[in-house]
């Protein structure tokens, strides 16, 4: 075990015995099918809900967009380029937040803000269920200084949407933060505003999480808040 060929193998051995380990297969997509293995398929597994990213306009607009500015580097590294100014401050104004922050991908957004904001204590409540959340709350919060509750907006398999009234109702209860993670939201319900807005007035959710990769049909993550 002491090589890392050895490891590697070892491990992805365990993997594949547990059933777990997972092998991408090669899919061409073009509009609303796919070519996998020789086969024209019909696609109803991708994320791109409104299919923009093969919209002619959207792929014209990055074209343009990448012959003028080229590619850029880490905006730590070579500053703060304008687009990421424009781009955050219309995703601020499209979920009725003061600001904005974008991630390389939705999961380095999440990676990002819960640990920067609390700690490493975490209980879990049941599928929204917000009685089993305040169960919780009562018997732990007293206990740490910061507190967070973290949801989907929409739930990607069954398409089941988290109470967020009753769990911003809650959070204010409890002086705890609400995070919902709206990945699946955006551009699809709510006037396209996402799960916060769903019942035509706004939800008071102060941490407004989701992704570009899903209906924007592009890729990255963004955080609306405070």
């Amino acid at each position: 075990m002491r090589s890392l060929d050895g490891f590697a193998c070892g491990k992805l051995a365990a993997l594949e015995g547990a059933r777990p380990r997972r092998t991408p297969v090669v899919t061409v997509r073009g509009s609303i099918f796919a070519e996998r293995a020789g086969r024209h398929l019909l696609s109803f597994s991708c994320n791109d809900y409104l299919n923009l990213g093969r919209h002619l306009e959207v792929i014209k607009a990055a074209v343009a967009a990448a012959q003028h500015y080229g590619a850029d580097a880490s905006r730590l590294v070579t500053d703060n380029h304008p687009l990421y100014d424009e781009l955050e401050s219309r995703l601020a104004r499209l979920k009725g937040a003061a600001a904005a922050c974008v991630f390389g991908s939705g999961y380095l957004a999440n990676a990002g803000i819960i640990p920067a904001l609390v700690g490493a204590t975490v209980c879990r409540y049941r599928h929204c269920d917000v009685a089993h959340a305040e169960a919780l709350l009562a018997a732990n919060r007293a206990k740490h200084q910061r507190a967070l509750i973290a949801t989907d907006g929409v739930f990607s398999m069954d398409g089941d949407l988290a109470p967020l009234s009753d769990l911003s109702t809650l959070a204010q209860r409890f002086g705890a933060w609400l995070l919902a993670d709206d990945a699946h939201g955006l551009g699809v319900i709510g006037g396209g505003r996402g799960s916060s807005f769903t019942n035509g007035t706004a939800v008071d959710v102060p941490l407004q999480m989701g992704t570009l990769s899903k209906a924007v049909g592009a890729y990255g993550g963004y955080l609306c808040a405070p």
